[in-house]
């Protein structure tokens, strides 16, 4: 499933490395919008970059950017200790500023 998100990066990126040589980065976004009711809701993804787009995003992901990200959506398990069962995570298909006004 496509997935686009708009939202801000909620942590720095966080570098890691695949057994092949290739990079892999991730980071939180955290995407707040108004439901029917009026109250603020954040929807917490995982966003996970590999490859180019890893190499990339080390350029545009900053604490606090807004960012709009593309890619397939799915559920991950959440790290060991956790108050939720489940996670979001998209991987990452393209990641761009959004656009500003006139």
């Amino acid at each position: 499933m496509t997935y686009v998100a708009t939202g801000r990066a909620a942590s720095e990126l966080e570098h890691h490395g695949l057994p092949g040589g290739e990079p892999i980065c991730t980071f939180q976004l955290a995407c707040t919008r108004r439901d029917r009711s009026g109250t603020l809701q954040t929807d917490w993804f995982t966003v996970r970059m590999v490859g180019d787009d890893a190499i990339a995003g080390r350029d545009l992901v900053r604490l606090g950017v807004e960012l709009v990200v593309t890619g397939t959506l799915r559920a991950a398990p959440r790290a060991v200790g956790s108050t939720s069962s489940s996670w979001m995570l998209i991987d990452l298909a393209s990641l761009a500023l959004p656009p500003t006004g006139p």
